[in-house]
């Protein structure tokens, strides 16, 4: 069988479109990959934050009933505000607590007894 001239070209057209499909969906492929590991490492880091919060969270409720044990280490450090309340009894304090490179800040009402007990 004898192939015309334009069967032949009708044969290559069909190939080249078939390798630029190809090659868009090779593109979007390596696209959604890059986004899904870019997703996974923003989940590790919000991960990392939320743990950061719950304990700044529960560091603050520890220090807000009198006589509590108040375990101190050094990824934690309070700092004193300028506005105090009338009560001496408490003091406003902020908290930030550092957990796998990532920082929580919280601000809380607290005995004042544990003021001198955090680094």
């Amino acid at each position: 069988m004898i192939q015309t001239n334009a069967q032949s070209k009708r044969h290559g057209y069909v190939l080249m479109e078939f390798m630029v499909g190809l090659s868009v969906v090779m593109f979007m492929l390596v696209l959604l990959l890059a986004t899904l590991g870019k997703v996974r490492e923003s989940q590790i880091i919000m991960a990392s934050r939320r743990q950061a919060v719950f304990l700044a969270e529960a560091q603050l409720a520890d220090m807000q009933v009198p006589g509590q044990t108040v375990v101190c280490n050094e990824s934690t450090t309070m700092t004193l505000l300028d506005e105090q309340p009338a009560d001496h009894r408490y003091a406003w304090v902020r908290l930030t607590v550092t957990h796998d490179g990532q920082q929580a800040s919280l601000v809380g009402l607290i005995c004042r007894e544990y003021v001198g007990a955090m680094p």
